[in-house]
């Protein structure tokens, strides 16, 4: 499996799954994905059992309309979103944010894992408030540190479109691996072990930092900025 970014229509031939990630504006993406015809291709993807994701500002666009009463983001109040979630999004004056914890059902996405509730953490940050019909993604049982019940998210009633407030969702080993298996039974490749995310993450992390260090003069750098420091 691989990941690319799209830009036009055509792109999205073949793909397994479309994500419509996070966004500092959300009306004015959601007008910009209409204008360039990608909208619509995701939509008739989505009707020919294509799966689509939301997170965050893509988790608002996948609904009926997203209102912006106060010109919070745009100067737009109003646009019709994709459609595909029975959901509207009203953002508000004040910013959310919080570390989370989250329970998703054993139920689509996650429906042939064959087993209980799984387990996510991440992180919120948005202006919208997301009701609607659609029955939740997870069910968010902590914000920095304190125990609450909150309905988050949205799923469609075949589990191929969903979307969740929660970023980061896919950090979790546990949700990221049940949830590309499932791509792989319907595709008929073998299902694989989960990759540790956190240690994989510090493995290319140290691996950026060693190619810097070898090839950047870094004494000259120092010097520079008028920093004394030992270069090994």
């Amino acid at each position: 499996m691989a990941v690319r970014y799209v830009t036009k229509p055509v792109e999205l031939d073949n793909a397994d799954v479309v994500i419509l990630p996070g966004s500092k504006n959300t009306l004015e993406d959601i007008d910009w994905l209409k204008k360039n015809g990608i909208a619509d291709a995701i939509i008739y993807f989505a009707e020919h059992g294509g799966r689509v994701i939301g997170i965050c500002g893509g988790f608002q666009m996948l609904g009926k309309a997203v209102k912006d009463l106060y010109g919070v983001e745009s100067t737009l109040k109003e646009i019709k979103g994709l459609g595909l979630l029975d959901m509207e999004t009203i953002l508000e004056l004040e910013k959310k944010t919080y570390q989370v914890k989250a329970q998703i059902p054993s139920s689509p996405p996650l429906a042939k894992r064959g087993r209980g509730d799984c387990l996510v953490k991440g992180y919120e940050i948005h202006m919208g408030e997301t009701t609607g019909r659609e029955q939740p993604f997870s069910i968010i049982t902590d914000r920095n540190g304190a125990s609450v019940s909150i309905e988050d998210g949205g799923v469609s009633r075949d589990g191929k479109v969903w979307g969740t407030y929660i970023h980061g969702i896919f950090d979790n080993d546990e949700f990221r691996t049940g949830f590309l298996n499932s791509i792989r039974d319907e595709k008929g490749f073998k299902n694989q072990c989960p990759v540790l995310f956190q240690i994989k993450r510090c493995e290319e992390i140290k691996k950026m930092a060693e190619i810097i260090h070898e090839s950047i003069d870094m004494k000259k750098i120092y010097e520079i900025i008028g920093v004394e420091c030992s270069v090994r």
